[in-house]
């Protein structure tokens, strides 16, 4: 089963719980996200790492407090140095302005599945 890492501001957890709700709602993958901590402990960089290196994907929710925080960015850059699949969510267009209906929800959902799970359904 495919996994994703998704990653986000702190300062966006709202956005960050939206997004991951819609993830769940892909049945052949799992998600893995850090809620609890956000690089507040010394050994976030130690458990982010492998849960990283480990996913299949790696979804960042792109924001300006994304692009700022340092945590983020070494996430993005363990992941890029990892060759994962990245996949940006931007608030710009995505995200800040949910439009919570049903066929959206429906459409950003198909989308995702075409990206992360392989023979997820074919776009027409």
């Amino acid at each position: 089963m495919p996994t994703t890492f998704l990653s986000y501001s702190s300062w966006n957890l709202r956005r960050a719980e939206y997004l991951y709700d819609l993830l769940l709602q892909i049945d052949r993958t799992t998600v893995w996200v850090d809620w609890a901590t956000c690089g507040q402990v010394d050994d976030w960089r130690e458990r982010v790492a492998p849960a990283i290196r480990d996913a299949d994907n790696f979804i960042a929710l792109v924001t300006p407090e994304y692009e700022k925080s340092e945590n983020c960015r070494f996430e993005h850059g363990h992941a890029s140095n990892a060759s994962k699949r990245t996949i940006a969510v931007s608030d710009s267009h995505t995200v800040a302005a949910f439009d919570h209906t049903v066929q959206w929800t429906e459409h950003l959902v198909g989308n995702l599945m075409r990206l992360l799970v392989p023979g997820g359904p074919q776009q027409k």
